[in-house]
């Protein structure tokens, strides 16, 4: 996670919506968690991440500006890519986080509840 410390210009992007946004990361909580704050003009979300090394797994708490709680959790695989799988509040999204370079990332979203899919994509890069 430390190669995410810093400012990334991000881009959202769902079906013909566009927004831009900043992603800001920085350790905290003595270096135990990476905290991560999105912004926009009107509106934010904040996620949180951690690492266990005992069993090998990510975890992710997003905190988003609707007062809606999520947590996924995804297994360390040794590559660029992590694939988190919601645990709450349901198991109907799936966040996946590539690292493309040390100066972009990607992040692709999808849920499917009730035979509706959402899928969102956000493409960022290192200020």
């Amino acid at each position: 996670m430390s190669g995410y410390v810093g400012k990334w210009n991000c881009t959202f992007h769902s079906g013909s919506q566009r927004l831009s946004f900043t992603a800001t990361f920085a350790y905290t909580l003595g270096n135990n968690w990476m905290r991560e704050i999105d912004s926009w003009p009107g509106g934010g979300d904040e996620g949180m991440y951690t690492y266990d090394a005992s069993t090998r797994t990510w975890t992710s708490v997003v905190l988003d500006s609707g007062r809606g709680t999520t947590i996924f959790q995804a297994k360390e695989t040794g590559t660029s890519t992590l694939v988190y799988h919601s645990v709450y509040p349901d198991t109907t999204m799936r966040l996946t986080i590539d690292r493309t370079s040390s100066k972009e990332y990607l992040v692709h979203f999808k849920q499917s509840k009730h035979g509706t899919v959402v899928q969102t994509n956000d493409t960022c890069a290192r200020v």
